[in-house]
């Protein structure tokens, strides 16, 4: 980790220090970091909202349960079409939730 030992003093309006704060906060970051990414022109994303980690969480269950599946249906040659399709549904629910949050 380097040293700071070097200050800036910064003027700004209080509608840009709100701002400012604002853009921080939503990258999940404080205002010097921000700043110094701004500085050395780091990609500056804003974290994803809590619904988004709700849905990434879903799909994971999702996920292991499709793999549950498979391995039954590998161990026994025989599959559960109906939990499949079950499955098949709530991903293809949980991916057009991800995809709205996303693109709105």
């Amino acid at each position: 980790m380097q040293k700071r030992d070097c200050n800036l003093h910064l003027r700004l309006t209080e509608a840009e220090m709100v701002d400012f704060r604002n853009k921080a906060e939503r990258a999940g970051v404080n205002l010097q970091t921000y700043f110094l990414w701004m500085l050395n022109n780091h990609p500056i994303k804003e974290m994803p909202s809590v619904e988004f980690y709700e849905i990434l969480k879903h799909l994971r269950e999702i996920n292991v349960s499709m793999n549950q599946i498979a391995a039954k249906a590998n161990s026994m040659n025989f599959i559960d079409t109906a939990k499949y399709w079950t499955n098949v549904a709530d991903l293809q629910t949980a991916i057009g939730k991800l995809v709205e949050k996303i693109y709105s």
